[in-house]
Order: C-alpha cells, then sequence, then structure tokens
C-alpha cells in the first residue's frame, strides 16, 4: 500500500487501493490454508516454510498482476516488501522460540531446568 501510495498517487484512488489491500489479504488466507501453511506443519523459518510462503506470495502477486495490468510494477514492489516482512517476522518467532527452548548449561544459573549434559561420544580416539 504504502508504495503504491509514493509511486503511483496521481493515479491510484484510496478506495481503490484498500481494496486491492483486502483482496490481497482474504487471497493470503485462501492460499495460505490450502498450502497448509497456517496448521504448523513447518518449523518456523525452516527453508520449507520460506518455500511455501514464496510460493503462495508468487500466486498472489500472478493475480494481482493480472487484475492491476495498467501498473505492475508497484504489485511486484509491494509484493516483494510483503515477502520480506513475512519471512522477518517468522524467523523473529523462530529465533524466540529457539532462545526460550535452549537448554541451561550446568555450570550457569538460569531459570530453565539443568537439562544440558556433557556429550559422550564413542569410538572417538583420545590424541
Amino acid at each position: 500500500m504504502c508504495s503504491w501510495l509514493l509511486l503511483g498517487a496521481g493515479s491510484a484512488s484510496p478506495t481503490g487501493i484498500t481494496l486491492l489491500v483486502v483482496v490481497a489479504m482474504l487471497l493470503q488466507a485462501l492460499v495460505g490454508w490450502t498450502f497448509r501453511l497456517y496448521h504448523h506443519c513447518y518449523q518456523f523459518g525452516s527453508f520449507a516454510e520460506f518455500g511455501i510462503v514464496g510460493s503462495s506470495a508468487f500466486l498472489i502477486v500472478l493475480a494481482l498482476v493480472l487484475v492491476t495490468a495498467e501498473r505492475p510494477v508497484l504489485t511486484l514492489l509491494a509484493s516483494l516488501i510483503a515477502v520480506a516482512m513475512m519471512a522477518a517476522s517468522r524467523y523473529c518467532i523462530r529465533l524466540g522460540h529457539d532462545t526460550v527452548t535452549r537448554p541451561c548449561p550446568v555450570n550457569r544459573s538460569c531459570s530453565a531446568p539443568q537439562s544440558a549434559r556433557p556429550a559422550q561420544q564413542f569410538g572417538a580416539r583420545r590424541p
């Protein structure tokens, strides 16, 4: 929406932009449910999830470019910004989850239970 306002403010009406944003949100919900993006099938921030996010964004952009054939560059720019924001938010969620579920070392004091133990290797020779 911001890219449309910045680059195409002369020919775009606010109601048209709002309608386009609402259509994009509905398409994202529909395609996301179809690709099972919102069913927690993928680990947050993984390459598999990013592939599904990219595929769903590609389908939505294709539909929006067909609708906005007079200015497809703005739709493409907005879609790149949307994919970057989706990927960044999902990576932040994964980073927070990994930080919370990380085991606490034995020699440190933290609120997590003392779950980290020294690894024992079998078959490794000592130098």
